[in-house]
């Protein structure tokens, strides 16, 4: 794609079996390198890593243990895409769940009160459900939900989900390379090198949510990817 989008042109494609070199990663895409294009174009591009919101699967793959790119958050036409998916629970009485992030969009379905859902983007106070979250049947399963409703008068309707983990619970890092930090799961923020974050190392974790871990650290706590933790 010409951008980290399902949306945006499609260059090209690769075939199962090719290896590419990426320079970049923002949410669960990856830019192409210069010496890695697309066939057909001849031109660099991004690729999709999973494809959990198309209702496929792993789609690539890194090439050795080393392989880690350190991760941001995409933005793409004011949408962003986590890099992991981030779990939030509902607060609110009763939440609907949109075709699209508007007010005015379809009703597709609705969420209650103690529902906990995970979800792979937002665009302002929106968020969009991974697709196995939604209700409703099908056609909602890339639904959208308002996480603020301060514009429609209402308080927050759905809020982060940290699941508290055991006091002393210690988790073993097994990503080789670097392992980025955040202050929010999500990895929304610029993400920050932990010198002592390094494979082998053990480190205290206090929660999770959704696909992140909430660390223990003199710096405050910091969440990584749980990718880091169950790599090789």
């Amino acid at each position: 794609r010409a951008e980290p989008s399902t949306g945006a042109p499609m260059l090209g494609f690769h075939v199962r079996g090719e290896t590419v070199e990426v320079s970049e990663r923002m949410g669960d895409w990856v830019r192409l390198a210069g010496g890695s294009v697309v066939q057909r174009s001849g031109r660099s591009g991004w690729m999709l890593v999973h494809g959990s919101a198309l209702g496929l699967g792993e789609l690539l793959r890194p090439v050795g243990a080393s392989a880690h790119t350190p991760s941001r958050a995409a933005v793409y036409e004011g949408v962003v895409e986590f890099i992991a998916p981030v779990s939030y629970a509902v607060v609110h009485p009763i939440v609907n769940i949109r075709e699209s992030p508007s007010l005015k969009a379809c009703s597709l379905g609705t969420l209650k009160r103690g529902d906990v859902v995970l979800v792979h983007r937002h665009q302002a106070e929106w968020l969009q459900l991974l697709p196995v979250e939604a209700t409703g049947g099908e056609a909602s399963r890339r639904g959208w939900v308002l996480r603020d409703g301060a514009s429609v008068g209402l308080k927050i309707l759905l809020q982060i989900r940290e699941e508290a983990l055991p006091a002393g619970t210690e988790y073993e890092v097994t990503r080789s390379g670097a392992c980025s930090a955040y202050t929010t799961p999500g990895g929304v923020d610029e993400p920050k090198q932990l010198p002592w974050l390094c494979e082998g190392a053990r480190v205290e974790v206090v929660a999770e949510s959704g696909e992140w871990v909430k660390l223990k650290a003199e710096e405050g706590p910091r969440w990584v990817e749980l990718d880091a933790f169950l790599a090789g």
